[in-house]
């Protein structure tokens, strides 16, 4: 249930950051590839916990560490810009929502880096066994039957 929740979370964010590189295209293309990285960044998180396993190659995690500092940043910019809509809007829901989404997408990225050192584990590797080490795990699991 929590992975599913933080699956979501980072599919928003993903979506939101994708906004964010298009509208600051014009400004500044550099933030704008930044911030797509970043996108890439959270669909990745959704893949990783959908399937359990990451599509960047450990040598990569440096770069998965950035963009999830950066959705961090992001995070709490986005506390900080509906704080300070608190008591300047008519309708007081706005600012409001704009917080818990700016707690969410650092809430998640703070899950993500995380389960960072869980990501690039060593995967175990079949172990070979000799006849008779072979014999006694096959007579304890029929005992167990």
């Amino acid at each position: 249930m929590l992975k599913t929740f933080f699956a979501a979370i980072n599919l928003l964010v993903g979506v939101l950051l994708v906004l964010l590189s298009i509208a600051w295209f014009r400004i500044s293309p550099l933030v704008s590839v930044i911030l797509l990285i970043a996108s890439f960044d959270q669909f990745e998180d959704v893949y990783f916990l959908a399937k359990g396993r990451s599509l960047f190659p450990p040598i990569l995690s440096g770069l998965d560490v950035g963009a999830e500092l950066m959705q961090f940043v992001l995070g709490v910019a986005i506390m900080l810009f509906g704080a300070s809509y608190m008591g300047k809007l008519e309708y007081q829901l706005l600012p409001e929502l704009m917080i818990a989404l700016g707690f969410m997408v650092s809430l998640s990225s703070a899950y993500d880096l995380a389960l960072m050192p869980s990501r690039h584990r060593p995967v175990k590797k079949m172990e070979v066994l000799s006849i008779e080490e072979g014999l006694k795990r096959y007579r304890r699991i029929l005992r167990r039957a």
